[in-house]
């Protein structure tokens, strides 16, 4: 009887031990389960991270021009010529050759926050066009813009014009323009034309006059 109890507890032993056997394997696989959830998650994490990555790569490769914008006006100074910033955007870290139509070309590089910015020197009044290229991936934009001429030429000559008609004497006054002549309200300067043969010929009746009377005093004296 008691070899059979021994051995009855040996059994409920050897029972307790296949329970725990069983509950270890289940902790086991729980694990792994674990672990597996755990790599796909880490997975899932690296793809979102390479995909975004992968969309700002793609947002801030294209070049683009922001100033002037196409088709803007630009006014010259007074010497008909201006100088004209370019500004623009692109890939951090990359080189932008940018080009003006007459051939005049620069290259900057674009700083950390995507931004470059050029400046031509001495552009001529005129429609123009500018390009700027991308040496990374060869991407491009172009604008085109124009110089307009000073207009500050039109206002002298404007001015000149009203000087000159003030010069004239217009109204009802009447002077002299400083060379002799006589100017009339309406502009027009004497000569003097008329006066003069007026003037000869009273002259002329003066010294006839006179030699009139000498005559007639000798005769009267002899």
């Amino acid at each position: 009887a008691d070899d059979n109890a021994e051995a009855n507890d040996n059994a409920d032993d050897n029972a307790e031990a296949n329970d725990n056997a069983d509950d270890n394997a289940e902790a086991n696989d729980n694990a792994d389960d674990n672990a597996e959830a755990n790599d796909n998650a880490e997975a899932a994490t690296a793809a979102d991270s390479d995909s975004s990555s992968d969309g700002d790569d793609d947002a801030s490769s294209d070049v683009t021009i922001t100033s002037p914008t196409d088709g803007q006006d630009i006014d010259s100074s007074d010497n008909g010529s201006v100088d004209v910033p370019v500004k623009g955007t692109g890939n951090p870290g990359d080189d932008v050759v940018v080009t003006l139509d007459d051939g005049d070309s620069q290259t900057a590089t674009v700083d950390e926050d995507g931004n470059w910015s050029v400046t031509f020197e001495d552009v001529d009044p005129g429609k123009h066009t500018v390009t700027a290229s991308q040496e990374s991936d060869g991407t491009e934009s172009t604008v085109g813009f124009t110089v307009t001429a000073a207009t500050g030429g039109s206002s002298a000559s404007s001015d000149s014009g009203s000087t000159a008609d003030a010069s004239t004497g217009a109204g009802t006054d009447s002077g002299s323009d400083g060379s002799g002549a006589n100017v009339s309200g309406g502009g027009l300067a004497s000569t003097g034309a008329t006066i003069l043969p007026l003037g000869l010929a009273a002259l002329a009746l003066m010294l006839v006059g006179g030699t009139a009377v000498l005559i007639a005093r000798r005769r009267s004296v002899s």
